[in-house]
């Protein structure tokens, strides 16, 4: 570094990381926003299709849904946020049906075409429509940290990467408790790691 060599026991290369595109086929020939790109949008999309259902897709789902735009979003598994508990889960998912977001669980993209001046998601699903058109697309499944195109594979550096999660609240509730968790996440979201803002 400006000359000189700098050498520790560790050195730790913080780069970060940006949207993983999956390898769904089409994606390629369609305009695809990322978490990134979405903060630059300056239009409201019509029907705005996520896929990916953990924080990030719930948050500009919830989001763009209470600007005016219609959203769908599309899981894979059988539920929301899949790593955190199944009723804090569950409470997600009835907030945001509540407030018009449509979403589609168990639901794998097999194919994603454009289609004049929309976009259509082909699905893989047990049940409903196996294919959603909107006006344009999110995609929210994960990062990719930055550290795959700096050639340290022609290096002796071993590459560890690290998975960060917040710590969140161990919580079993009740069905009996069920409308007042709904309550706690829209009046304290940021306990819940949650991006559910109160109106």
């Amino acid at each position: 570094m400006n000359g000189e060599t700098l050498e520790a026991d560790k050195i730790f290369i913080d780069v970060g990381a940006r949207a993983f595109l999956p390898p769904i086929p089409g994606l390629e020939g369609v305009d695809c926003l990322t978490n990134s790109s979405m903060m630059e949008v300056d239009f409201l999309p019509e029907h705005l299709i996520i896929v990916g259902g953990s924080y990030i897709g719930l948050e500009f789902g919830q989001m763009y849904r209470r600007f005016g735009s219609e959203v769908t979003i599309i899981e894979q598994a059988p539920r929301l946020i899949a790593r955190d508990d199944e009723d804090v889960s569950e409470a997600v998912r009835e907030i945001l049906e509540h407030e018009g977001v449509n979403i589609r669980l168990e639901a794998e993209c097999i194919r994603v075409e454009k289609r004049s001046e929309q976009v259509a998601v082909k699905l893989d699903c047990g049940s409903g429509p196996r294919e959603v058109v909107g006006s344009h697309l999110l995609t929210a499944v994960g990062r990719r940290p930055n550290t795959d195109d700096l050639g340290l594979e022609r290096t002796e550096i071993e590459v560890m990467v690290a998975e960060l999660r917040s710590a969140k609240m161990d919580l079993h509730v009740a069905d009996a408790d069920r409308e007042r968790l709904r309550m706690m996440m829209l009046r304290s979201p940021r306990l819940f790691d949650a991006p559910l803002a109160a109106r």
